[in-house]
């Protein structure tokens, strides 16, 4: 099954169900590729481990031996201690907040009776979340949302992130303030002039001058008022998001730019692999814009591609202008 595909969690969790449909919730538990086998006694357990051995061995199953556990009262699953007393909290999941250091300073110890000494309210630094529940016109996801939250007392504050130190207090630790402050300072170089940092090498993908233009607002120099209307025109259908370019289809489908040195291995990948066929051009173009996929010279690159097939060239038709004569 190829990487990527929205359906394959779940097509790969019914494939396990259906191959242990007899045995489930009566000795096993089946989360995916984590098996959980039980029993009340030894032999009661054993003679379950024999049967879903058995199953796998049938089933062409192929189990991890270092990452399986044997004859054990309590082991850890999916993140819990799973015994017979009951589901428990990994004691290494909380071991960072279990070893905070004591606070040395009145910034510390602030810091940390609001972390831990009062009612914990959430503060988001999403300013947008504010107006979710006042919404009128909405996506069908969103609407969804706004039922859901609509069951719950609810009230949504916003908090600068520079402001909340509760959510970032892992990362926001106070140092020691008794530490001698090194006295030694490093000069600030502000000698970056524009010619420096928009450089453009010969190794630059096609999309380097939108890259420019929405990540710094320059239009390249060489353009007409005309060229330049129509480049922020085409711009507008693009967002950057380091390090990648991303672009809105008329489908309404975001597809990933792809630049010249990726875009071959796209094309062997939608055209010879096994997720491709040896279709032909326009199938193949299709087919990488079917899997997120995008560039300028896509058609006539699928096209160069698909003539320079080796197969295709062998195995495809032969039209009538390339039949031999027969013979009367």
């Amino acid at each position: 099954m190829p990487f990527g595909l929205c359906n394959a969690p779940a097509t790969f969790q019914r494939c396990m169900m259906s191959i242990f449909s007899d045995m489930l919730e009566k000795y096993i538990e089946v989360f995916m590729d984590d098996f959980s086998v039980f029993g009340n006694s030894f032999d009661h357990y054993l003679d379950n481990l024999t049967n879903v051995l058995k199953r796998c061995t049938e089933t062409n199953l192929t189990l991890s031996w270092e990452k399986s556990h044997f004859m054990v009262k309590s082991g850890i699953v999916l993140g819990h201690v799973i015994s017979d007393k009951g589901i428990k909290v990994d004691r290494a999941k909380i071991e960072v907040i279990a070893k905070l250091p004591p606070p040395t300073s009145v910034k510390g110890v602030r810091s940390f009776l609001g972390h831990a000494g009062s009612k914990v309210i959430v503060y988001s630094d999403h300013a947008a979340l504010k107006y979710l529940l006042t919404k009128k016109e909405a996506k069908l996801r969103l609407l969804r949302w706004i039922l859901l939250l609509q069951e719950f007392d609810l009230e949504i504050r916003d908090k600068k992130c520079s402001e909340n130190v509760v959510a970032d207090h892992l990362s926001r630790l106070v140092e020691n303030e008794n530490v001698e402050e090194s006295t030694k300072l490093v000069p600030i170089n502000e000698n970056f002039p524009d010619e420096q940092l928009m450089a453009v090498g010969v190794n630059d993908p096609w999309y380097a001058d939108i890259v420019n233009y929405l990540a710094n607002g320059v239009i390249p120099a060489d353009l007409t008022s005309q060229a330049k209307r129509r480049f922020i025109s085409i711009t507008r259908q693009y967002f950057w998001d380091e390090p990648y370019l991303f672009k809105y289809g008329p489908d309404q489908i975001i597809r990933r730019c792809v630049p010249e040195e990726e875009q071959q291995d796209v094309l062997k990948f939608c055209h010879t692999l096994s997720c491709g066929g040896h279709f032909s051009a326009k199938k193949t173009a299709l087919k990488v814009l079917q899997s997120g996929f995008f560039w300028t010279s896509l058609f006539k690159d699928a096209y160069t591609f698909c003539i320079s097939c080796d197969r295709c060239q062998r195995t495809g038709n032969i039209g009538k202008r390339d039949e031999m004569p027969l013979s009367s």
